[in-house]
């Protein structure tokens, strides 16, 4: 990596550490709805950090067990877990094996703030999670003022490119800037729909994606007739329910996470077709139906209806498959995404020959492109014991890291896949998958 970038990252620091330091007591919740909570770290707490430089790898796992996204934790949590075996099995890191603590992040900042602490003070030399785009900003300035570097492989609001406090955060999913024109096309080109209501979380995520969806949508000619938000503390959904009732689109897009199967459940209630329904990644889930039919309800309930989401290999998803609990098989969403970020932070830290993740932040771009090809962290490891530069291509297909323009965050894939699936007979079933080039758009691949 270019010396610039190591420059800018010293800038950066000096002057939030600057700006920080002025924050007042008692903050307001920002645009996103999130404020500092009872134990949340703010950017004046003084933050134990322990385990720094001490030869062992020590990668901190803060990912949802509970919460409205603990159903997609599944595929991430066991996929963290399939990586750090692997790395350990080729010899591990520095000669040592790789050691993995975990702490929950839930859907809530109240409870990730607290839990990443708790993973510095004990010994954690990187971060994995969190999951939620609301949730990894909460503790984004902790991990900046200490100089922790962070993976997520699911948080993919924009707001991750211009904030300046990300500068050691990077990600092995693409932004929703990806993702956006697929859903559109998904709706407008392939089924034929003009008009559409987005119905979306009042956060990070599901902000930034409805915006962006309703801009693709109206690029392709099609009439966003309206957009209503609701909170995480929802219940009826009678407002949403109305809502579409009321302007009687050709479809509906669904950003949401869990809470969603209550507002589908309420929405194939009236005379709506869910089949036009068109979820986000939150909702990729095999359970959704499940949970939207309740205790003994009939899950063809959402037969028809689409989702989209990031996807990893076939054969890593077979693999996963057999570590997954058996409530939980066949939920692969971010878990090629979670097995990457692993095994990059295992790669920048052997290349480094170091566990102190300050030192090797700027390796992490170029382990993922314009070296030799490599696939697993054994065959990339001896490329780098030979001396050789590495382009990591792993679980979740091409990743091709790159910085964005300004001060934002490390890095974020510019090739990614998205799966699009369909639910038939109460079960999900694969349309087909689409490999997104940032630079040039989609290529869709039959499957």
């Amino acid at each position: 990596m270019e010396r610039t970038r190591s420059m800018r990252m010293a800038a950066v620091v000096a002057v939030l550490s600057l700006g920080l330091t002025a924050c007042p007591d008692g903050e307001e919740p920002d645009e996103d709805g999130f404020a500092p909570g009872p134990g949340t770290p703010t950017p004046t707490e003084e933050v134990e950090v322990t385990g720094r430089g001490d030869g062992q790898l020590t990668i901190g796992r803060v990912l949802p067990e509970s919460g409205f996204l603990d159903y997609l934790g599944e595929s991430m949590i066991n996929a963290t877990e399939m990586a750090v075996e692997d790395i350990n099995e080729a010899g591990g890191v520095l000669g040592r094996d790789v050691r993995l603590l975990e702490e929950d992040s839930g859907t809530d900042p109240t409870v990730a703030g607290p839990n990443v602490n708790s993973l510095l003070a004990s010994g954690s030399d990187v971060i994995v999670g969190a999951a939620a785009s609301g949730v990894t900003l909460s503790f984004l300035d902790v991990l900046f003022q200490n100089q922790i570097v962070n993976c997520s492989p699911s948080a993919t609001s924009p707001e991750f490119l211009t904030q300046p406090n990300a500068a050691f955060m990077f990600r092995t999913v693409a932004p929703d800037d990806a993702v956006a024109p697929v859903i559109a096309d998904e709706i407008v080109t392939r089924d034929g729909h003009s008009s559409v209501v987005i119905v979306n979380r009042s956060d990070s995520y599901g902000q930034s994606l409805a915006d962006l969806v309703q801009e693709e949508l109206e690029a392709l000619n099609a009439e966003v007739l309206a957009t209503v938000e609701y909170t995480e503390e929802e219940q009826t959904f009678d407002t949403q329910v109305n809502t579409v009732t009321e302007n009687d689109p050709d479809a509906v897009v669904l950003i949401a996470f869990r809470e969603g199967a209550t507002f589908l459940r309420r929405l194939a209630e009236t005379d709506f077709d869910v089949s036009a329904v068109y979820g986000a990644d939150g909702v990729f889930s095999g359970r959704l139906p499940e949970f939207a039919a309740g205790e003994g309800g009939d899950v063809s309930i959402l037969d028809g209806m689409k989702v989209i989401g990031a996807s990893g290999s076939q054969d890593f998803n077979e693999r996963l498959n057999e570590f997954l609990p058996e409530e939980a098989k066949s939920e692969f969403i971010y878990g090629g995404q979670s097995y990457d970020c692993v095994t990059i932070l295992a790669l920048a830290a052997e290349q480094a020959q170091t566990d102190d993740s300050s030192q090797f932040a700027d390796l992490i771009l170029d382990i993922t492109r314009g070296g030799e090809k490599c696939t697993d962290f054994a065959s990339c490891k001896q490329l780098l014991d030979d001396g050789q530069d590495i382009d990591y291509d792993g679980a979740s297909g091409e990743i091709e890291l790159r910085e964005p323009a300004g001060e934002g965050n490390l890095g974020n894939p510019t090739v990614t896949t998205y799966a699009v699936a369909r639910y038939e007979d109460g079960e999900l079933t694969p349309v087909r998958s689409e490999r997104v080039d940032l630079d040039i758009g989609a290529t869709p691949t039959p499957q």
